[in-house]
């Protein structure tokens, strides 16, 4: 997605071993914010936190998803239970290439912050939305990444840099402290707002997975992550605060796309 999905690259399994699921709540927020038997297209559907709970739910989910990892992790998930309305397809979202006005709800689970860094994309994948919703379709913004007030956060952003120049701690901070920047990108004004946080006591396996999903970490920096894992760790384990917020509105008119402030962001 936006050139992006080489960055998920050989991670399908830590992808899919050791991120948290989205919790309960947010996921009821979703389902109940649309009609039952929805039409939903889950854009960067990854392997299926979104999608696999809300076809569960009675609805017919279309995963559209570019990593052809990521996406074939999903597809054996639905090969073992048929009774899945789900379809999986390779499309970005600026060029999902689903039909015109079909579907009932545009979903996002940690992909808003890749889509509105440049205007041309940002505008692009607000045409492409406009154009696959329903007159009275939404979007839904969804985002589960690790609380700022984590003690090892700022260990493992400056580590980040260290492998990547190019790397900004202070767009990432503001990216994971303000989400709500990144869904108003796409929707007016949210009708609806569910924040859970939840923790996770993690072992140092555990730890190193996880970090390893995401887009900014990789198997290069293992021995350095052992040792944030030991300043910070109790016990043998590392608490791991999460924070995860859903956002649920109108979608944004394009007649007022333009943007002067298009702050990027990094990690998914």
């Amino acid at each position: 997605m936006v050139e992006t999905e080489h960055r998920f690259n050989n991670k399908s399994i830590v992808y899919d071993l050791y991120r948290p699921p989205y919790p309960d709540a947010i996921i009821e927020a979703i389902h109940t914010s649309v009609k039952p038997n929805s039409v939903i297209a889950d854009i960067g559907a990854g392997t299926g936190y979104i999608t696999l709970p809300l076809a569960k739910n009675g609805h017919h989910v279309i995963a559209v998803e570019p990593n052809d990892e990521l996406r074939s992790a999903l597809e054996a998930k639905v090969a073992r239970d048929l009774t899945l309305n789900i379809r999986s397809l390779k499309g970005k979202a600026q060029s999902t290439t689903l039909a015109e006005h079909s579907v009932d709800m545009i979903t996002m689970g940690n992909v808003a912050h890749w889509l509105d860094k440049k205007p041309e994309t940002h505008l692009a994948c607000l045409r492409e939305f406009d154009r696959i919703l329903k007159p009275s379709g939404k979007i839904c913004a969804a985002f589960t990444h690790p609380a700022i007030s984590n003690s090892w956060i700022s260990d493992v952003f400056e580590l980040a840099k260290q492998y990547d120049p190019n790397f900004d701690i202070d767009m990432i901070s503001a990216s994971f402290t303000n989400p709500e920047h990144h869904a108003l990108s796409f929707m007016q004004a949210p009708e609806s707002q569910t924040n859970v946080t939840f923790a996770r006591e993690m072992t140092q396996q555990d730890f190193k997975g996880f970090l390893y999903s995401l887009s900014f970490c990789d198997s290069r920096m293992s021995a350095d992550l052992d040792k944030i894992f030991d300043r910070h760790s109790k016990g043998c384990k590392i608490s791991v605060v999460f924070d995860s917020i859903n956002f649920v509105g109108q979608p944004k008119k394009l007649l007022h796309t333009a943007r002067e402030d298009t702050s990027p962001a990094i990690g998914r």
